[in-house]
């Protein structure tokens, strides 16, 4: 993600070679990976580019930033909006959008674990 517009990309090589060219014309603010790490304001997150397209590492990344996060609001709710932001009004609409797909989630999973219980019918 930069400049507005999402990219998917084929492979690790063409999203790598992506990034290089935005960062080539001056792009900074570029979110990368499917934790979507954020490069300008997090330029330490990984080693390099390869690393930062690493699913493993680039949720790693992730898991660490979440924790700084807490550790620094006191509560994973916050952690979760600022995740995305710091600014209120961008962070609340996305914490929102975040608990409500985990709940939708568990919920879905919830009704599929009664669903499997069932004894079937005779």
């Amino acid at each position: 993600m930069a400049e507005g517009r999402g990219r998917y990309l084929p492979n690790k090589g063409a999203a790598i070679a992506e990034v290089e060219a935005l960062q080539a014309r001056g792009v900074r603010n570029i979110d990368v990976g499917c934790m979507q790490i954020n490069l300008r304001y997090h330029p330490d997150a990984f080693d390099n580019l390869e690393a930062a397209f690493d699913p493993a590492t680039n949720v790693e990344a992730a898991a660490r930033l979440l924790v700084t996060l807490k550790d620094s609001w006191g509560s994973w709710t916050r952690a979760v909006g600022n995740y995305h932001s710091n600014t209120p009004t961008l962070s609340g609409p996305y914490r929102v959008k975040v608990y409500r797909t985990l709940f939708n989630d568990r919920r879905r999973a919830a009704q599929a674990e009664r669903r499997d219980r069932k004894p079937p019918r005779t």
